[in-house]
């Protein structure tokens, strides 16, 4: 025979404060290997501090075979970059940030 609380009562944690990263976050807009660079052992297509331009290439992100090309949507300067090459990447994560 099994109990099962019925009431669950949330104690107060003290959290860490997440590092503030400047600029607007770039989106992973489906699931997918994240790549940083066209092919094994080519330059990375942006790095932190780059400058970019509305509708270069940031990265690819690979699902079924099919490599889909993410791009900048503004003009900018690449502040973080919160993915490693060649780690899968769930819809809704952020990739990097653009000031």
């Amino acid at each position: 025979k099994y109990t099962v609380p019925l009431e669950y009562t949330n104690k107060e944690t003290s959290l860490p404060k997440e590092n503030k990263i400047d600029g607007e976050p770039i989106i992973s807009p489906l699931v997918g290997t994240f790549y940083a660079a066209p092919g094994e052992g080519k330059e990375h297509f942006v790095e932190v501090g780059s400058n970019v331009k509305k509708g270069d290439i940031l990265c690819i992100i690979e699902a079924m075979k099919v490599m889909n090309e993410i791009k900048a949507i503004k003009n900018g300067k690449v502040t973080a970059i919160q993915v490693k090459n060649g780690e899968t990447v769930q819809y809704g994560d952020i990739l990097m940030y653009i000031v």
